[in-house]
């Protein structure tokens, strides 16, 4: 969720950038806007060797992943 704001509030320059405000590792938030890219969440505009990413919708309806826990035996 933090990334999708960080994309929509901030200016972002590149991939690098959005990891350098996010405090994470460039490689973990790439993998991250990989799934959001494929889901249709996401694109990117390139921009020299630069890869922007940026929203495809205005608004973006999330919906809680429920998985059942299985009981394990003690």
């Amino acid at each position: 969720m933090e990334l999708i704001q960080t994309i929509r509030d901030e200016e972002i320059e590149s991939i690098r950038d959005l990891a350098r405000k996010l405090g994470r590792k460039e490689n973990v938030v790439y993998d991250d806007l990989k799934l959001l890219f494929e889901e249709g969440v996401i694109d990117f505009e390139e921009e020299s060797n630069r890869k922007i990413p940026v929203l495809r919708h205005e608004n973006i309806w999330i919906r809680p992943l429920v998985l059942e826990r299985k009981k394990v035996p003690a």
